[in-house]
């Protein structure tokens, strides 16, 4: 998929640097979350976050007054792979003896190997997520003062940005520069899991379902890849499976500074 970004105010970017996506859960995943949760009735209700445990990390930016449903929509995420830390804290609240047995099992030192393999192979090869574990553990009724013990912050993603700043954009009536635009080059992720449950990408299916005229927290840094200082250099891009988002960028660049560019493929009878 192809996506461009119009910012209010000029941006500066080289081609190789990267976008930084901030994404927001879907509304549909974000309630039945909360359903799940048994947080209905308080989903909407403000409340106050202070920091006072200064070895336990908070998501970026996050407000000071925040609802349990802005929570999880853009700060918390509960479609992560739990680790291991998650399921000791779990075994706090889990009240069902079948349950506690299980969570036992998991944190239990003794035969240390065997329990990470089980843990491995119940999430990791599984790809169980965080709410679909709670949603195995019912007993486990989480208090709202803990949801930042056991959920982590929903990260950012990063992207290849598929544009040069510099690259001429032409129109029927005229041509310009976009000093205040980005494309990017996305793969939407959608796969089935071992479960057979059909799962999306967190930031992919966001920007998916974005529409002309949304609004989106977004970054740019430095990426790991540069071009010449010298403009005659030759370049030679490859492309071994890992996008053409930056290769994009530096063909934009090449043309906007008079290089001819030439593609071959792994098929002779291919290359124009």
């Amino acid at each position: 998929h192809h996506f461009e970004f119009s910012f209010k105010d000029d941006i500066k970017y080289n081609p190789g640097d990267v976008a930084v996506i901030h994404p927001s859960a879907a509304a549909s995943e974000v309630n039945s979350f909360l359903v799940t949760m048994g947080w209905t009735n308080v989903a909407d209700d403000f409340f106050t976050v202070e920091h006072k445990m200064l070895d336990q990390t908070l998501p970026d930016h996050l407000p000071k007054i925040v609802s349990l449903r802005i929570l999880f929509t853009r700060y918390l995420d509960f479609n992560a792979v739990p680790r291991c830390s998650f399921f000791q804290l779990l075994r706090y609240f889990a009240t069902d003896e079948l349950e506690c047995e299980k969570l036992d099992e998991f944190v239990s030192i003794e035969g240390a190997v065997h329990v990470l393999d089980e843990m491995y192979d119940y999430c990791q090869r599984m790809k169980r997520t965080t709410w679909e574990v709670l949603s195995e553990f019912r007993s486990a009724r989480i208090p709202r003062e803990h949801v930042f013990d056991l959920f982590p912050p929903l990260r950012p993603r990063e992207f290849s940005i598929a544009s040069s700043i510099e690259a001429i954009q032409f129109t029927s009536e005229f041509c310009q520069l976009h000093p205040r635009e980005i494309h990017l080059c996305v793969a939407i992720v959608c796969y089935r899991t071992k479960l057979k449950i059909h799962r999306k990408g967190v930031c992919t299916s966001y920007l998916s379902g974005l529409k002309l005229g949304d609004t989106l927290r977004i970054g740019l840094r430095k990426g790991f890849i540069s071009l010449p200082t010298d403009p005659n250099t030759p370049v030679v891009c490859v492309g071994p499976g890992t996008g053409i988002a930056p290769m994009r960028a530096v063909i934009e660049q090449r043309i906007h500074e008079g290089h001819n560019s030439m593609f071959g493929s792994l098929c002779i009878p291919a290359d124009p």
